[in-house]
């Protein structure tokens, strides 16, 4: 069995930031993407933001996390309302 932890990032390409918030270390894509909707909605998402999911592994004989990749989501409004979003996966 692999241990793998899912860290949301979501940059603010205007500003070059990137925030990570080291409490929303997640144990499966699918919470991590969670985390990512409820910030789209609650700032408006806006082409300024951009929001993906870097993957990290545990390697046993190293008894430490390596990267392993990221995944980029293009958040969108559905019907233009705010609180009905769609995640696209960008490869």
């Amino acid at each position: 069995m692999t241990l793998s932890i899912h860290v949301p990032i979501i940059r603010n390409n205007s500003e070059g930031l990137a925030s990570t918030n080291p409490l929303a270390l997640m144990l499966t894509q699918e919470a991590a993407l969670d985390y990512l909707l409820k910030h789209a909605r609650m700032c408006h998402p806006n082409e300024a933001l951009t929001y993906r999911i870097a993957r990290y592994e545990l390697l046993e004989e190293l008894a430490c996390f390596t990267y392993i990749g990221q995944t980029h989501y293009h958040l969108v409004l559905v019907d233009g309302l705010p609180g009905t979003l769609e995640a696209i996966v960008r490869q």
